[in-house]
């Protein structure tokens, strides 16, 4: 900005003139209009980043069922858990869907069980919902809550390295 004054007749009048230049403007408008517009490889890298903490909370919580402190059945005297249904918490493949991306957390996989062969999901559903003899243990919505700010965190990192490799 710069100033400049005049005299007049009779004395000094101060005249005010001030004068704005932006340098780069047009690269500022051009990378916000790349933030704008997301690559969808920033999208997947986020969405996995945010799975990666999903999945090892709800494994964490998983591997407490049946465990004495733990998600227990009020009649249960033994440990019947064998941390299959922890490990089996996997995230998928990013999938579009009416323009959405989005990634799934679940279990996968089956087990037998005798002479059935039961899906790992199922088991998970019961645990989290229970039956009529079986009381709901919640493990996923409890995880779930508790991995929320760290998901955040780990998507927002990813975004921010995004930032930091256009100069923003």
């Amino acid at each position: 900005m710069s100033l400049s004054s005049m005299r007049s007749g009779a004395g000094w009048e101060m005249i005010t003139v001030a004068e704005i230049r932006f340098d780069g403007l047009d690269t500022f408008v051009l990378s916000m209009r790349q933030v704008a517009e997301l690559p969808n490889d920033v999208h997947d890298a986020m969405l996995n980043a945010g799975a990666d903490v999903v999945v090892e909370a709800q494994r964490a919580e998983a591997r407490k069922l049946g465990k004495p402190g733990g998600y227990r059945n009020s009649r249960q005297r033994r440990d019947y858990s064998t941390g299959i249904t922890a490990e089996c918490i996997k995230k998928g493949k990013v999938k579009v869907k009416n323009g959405e991306r989005g990634i799934y957390v679940t279990p996968t996989g089956t087990r037998r069980r005798g002479n059935t062969t039961t899906r790992n999901a199922e088991i998970a559903y019961v645990n989290e919902y229970g039956t009529d003899s079986i009381q709901a243990r919640g493990f996923i919505r409890k995880a779930n809550e508790k991995c929320a700010d760290e998901t955040t965190t780990a998507e927002f990192m990813v975004y921010n390295r995004f930032l930091e490799s256009k100069n923003l």
